[in-house]
């Protein structure tokens, strides 16, 4: 399928991938960003395109939407939507399938406006299946159509292959995301647990930086543990990439935690030190990391992803 994940706003240039590798559409030049490991791979809601070999279209970029023989479009229209209309995108591309999806958890434009968008689309594709009723509980009532989770993919054979390290030393990392908000109690913890249990603890900020989430796999792919303690209701990429590398996530309560490392998506401090204790014992944690590592495949993997939407499509 000919395939186009349009975005009302973000920090990225438009690009088109071709033969798994990105480039950009102003003048085909490879492109990576610092969102990127490199013009081979990223993640987030801009994998998309590397899933379905198709483009991203930075709409502010354009005067007008370039000319594209589209089948299905994922829109997302969240920061512009006094500027940018989904009627808008019809017109240029009347023949495609749109489906709305979100990219930033709030409302930066308004609940209502949201709904507009859904309820306009040909379907709807959200990142959040476990979560979904406790985030959004009116969704479902408000939305005239099925709310399909689709998650956002992962390349997980580059990234295993890239990143995963058989031999490691024994250290737990402490995630530090750029927004203190969502660093909850991680950074306290991880230094209790560390001192308490006599096992190293690293960080490594996401500064914003060309080589951000390189240097940031090559720094987190060295530990045994990961301390993750955010309390908001995000997707979870941390959670998706520990299991990815075979470390166990310690907290959080982002989607992916109550996926993919169940025993341990919580902030309850004590709940996660009775883990951290028992996962101490290698024997106890290989099958909790295997397990983790499965469901990663089932579900994020670009095969799980593009399974998942053929059947969203036949279904729709």
């Amino acid at each position: 399928m000919n395939f186009a994940f349009i975005v009302d706003k973000c920090i990225q240039n438009s690009f088109k991938v071709d033969d798994g590798k990105a480039y950009k559409m102003s003048d085909d030049t490879p492109y990576e960003w610092h969102h990127s490991i490199s013009n081979e791979c990223t993640m987030g809601p801009f994998a998309y395109p590397f899933c379905f070999n198709g483009y991203l279209i930075n709409w502010p970029e354009w005067n007008e939407l370039p000319n594209l023989d589209l089948d299905v479009i994922f829109l997302v229209i969240e920061k512009n939507t006094d500027q940018y209309s989904i009627e808008d995108v019809r017109k240029k591309y009347p023949n495609a399938e749109i489906y709305a999806t979100i990219k930033e958890l709030y409302f930066y434009d308004g609940y209502d406006n949201r709904i507009n968008l859904f309820n306009k689309a040909d379907g709807v594709v959200i990142p959040y299946k476990d979560s979904i009723d406790r985030i959004f509980p009116q969704l479902r009532d408000d939305v005239n159509k099925k709310l399909h989770f689709l998650p956002q993919p992962y390349d997980i054979n580059y990234l295993y292959m890239k990143f995963y390290k058989q031999q490691r030393t024994e250290q737990i990392f402490s995630y530090i995301p750029p927004h203190p908000p969502r660093r909850g109690n991680t950074e306290q913890f991880a230094d209790y647990l560390g001192k308490k249990y006599n096992v190293p603890v690293v960080r490594k900020a996401t500064e914003y930086s060309p080589t951000q989430w390189l240097d940031f796999m090559k720094a987190f792919s060295k530990s045994t543990f990961c301390v993750n303690c955010d309390p908001e209701p995000q997707q979870g990429q941390q959670g998706i990439q520990s299991a990815i590398l075979g470390i166990p996530n310690l907290g959080g309560v982002n989607d992916s935690h109550y996926i993919l490392h169940p025993d341990t998506a919580t902030n309850n401090l004590d709940v996660l030190e009775e883990q951290f204790v028992k996962m101490l014992d290698v024997n106890y944690r290989i099958p909790i990391i295997q397990e983790s590592f499965k469901k990663a495949n089932e579900i994020y993997s670009f095969e799980a992803v593009q399974n998942t939407f053929r059947t969203i499509r036949e279904n729709n």
